[in-house]
């Protein structure tokens, strides 16, 4: 059974202590955003940089993100401009490399 997630303080008033905790919950913990939206924390560096290659994982959330194909997250939530962003910076984005 997955631990609940963690409520992330929207405020980041102590993001030091606020990571440390996260790391002691393990490598990989679900977390909670803004709005009650869980997603997951991954705390190791070597994970991120192996999910970050996998071409099977994609910033795409109507990929990955149930929630995000059924609609469950609302138009208004604080965090959609991230969530939709498409830039150079994605895998998902077009090319510009020439």
């Amino acid at each position: 059974m997955s631990p609940s997630p963690y409520v992330l303080d929207p405020t980041g008033g102590d993001l030091h202590a606020e990571a440390a905790l996260l790391r002691a919950r393990g490598s990989v913990t679900p977390v909670e955003l803004p709005g009650g939206v869980t997603a997951w924390s991954i705390g190791r560096i070597d994970l991120v940089r192996r999910l970050l290659a996998d071409p099977r994982v994609s910033k795409d959330p109507g990929r990955h993100w149930r929630a995000w194909r059924n609609g469950d997250i609302p138009d208004d939530w604080p965090l959609n401009p991230r969530s939709r962003a498409t830039t150079w910076s994605t895998p998902t984005a077009p090319s510009t490399a020439g």
